[in-house]
């Protein structure tokens, strides 16, 4: 195995036991042990545990994120205008089609709900350079199709609710047609979509009307 590919084996061992037990849960041994390399590899590529737990988050959870938020920018400048009805179903469609596959995701949700749980300096960088720029996003395309009308607290509660809603979706995935009694298998992620964005959307533009009267 190559050095490049060692320290990638590393990485992709180290998200799935970080994201199982936590950064406290999970000894260095542990990962090597299953990543099949000398536990002196954890420092020569990553410096310490810690830098090996930062660098989980910054090299594929950020990146990932990254990637999410760049692929419902695409579906969203498709459009020519954009209503409210549309942009909150892309955003659904963009977690439930995204780039982020099936097998990925479970690692991916869990490594940030144990980070949530218990704190650290991975979360600043979270914060900074995923969650903060994809609100940041939905904030900005909120005020362009109801300009003035939502104040600043509402706008991103709405985006948080917004990402809830996806990634809960997002997580159920396939096991999404266990629970819906869908009469065909066809055009289902956008069934589910559609039928969020309508019950969004009616809420989004009753506090609008609300506003204007």
């Amino acid at each position: 195995m190559s050095q490049e590919n060692k320290r990638e084996q590393i990485l992709k061992v180290a998200e799935k036991l970080f994201g199982e037990k936590g950064f406290k849960g999970v000894s260095i041994r542990e990962i090597t042990t299953k990543a099949r390399a000398n536990v002196s590899a954890v420092n020569y590529y990553f410096g310490s545990k810690k830098g090996l737990y930062l660098a989980v988050f910054e090299e594929l959870w950020i990146e990932r994120a990254r990637k999410q938020r760049h692929y419902l920018q695409q579906r969203l400048a498709a459009y020519e205008s954009l209503s409210i009805n549309i942009f909150v179903k892309e955003v659904i469609l963009s977690y439930l089609t995204g780039p982020i596959s099936q097998d990925i995701k479970k690692y991916h949700h869990a490594l940030i709900q144990k980070e949530l749980s218990e704190p650290s300096e991975a979360l600043d960088l979270v914060l900074q350079k995923a969650i903060c720029p994809m609100l940041d996003f939905l904030v900005s395309t909120l005020e362009s199709i109801y300009p003035g009308k939502l104040s600043s607290e509402q706008k991103m509660i709405y985006a948080l609710t917004l990402i809830a809603i996806s990634i809960h979706f997002n997580l159920v995935g396939e096991n999404i047609l266990k629970i819906l009694p869908f009469s065909s298998k066809e055009n289902q992620q956008d069934l589910v979509a559609s039928t969020i964005s309508d019950l969004l959307t009616n809420g989004f533009k009753g506090l609008c009307i609300q506003d204007e009267n």
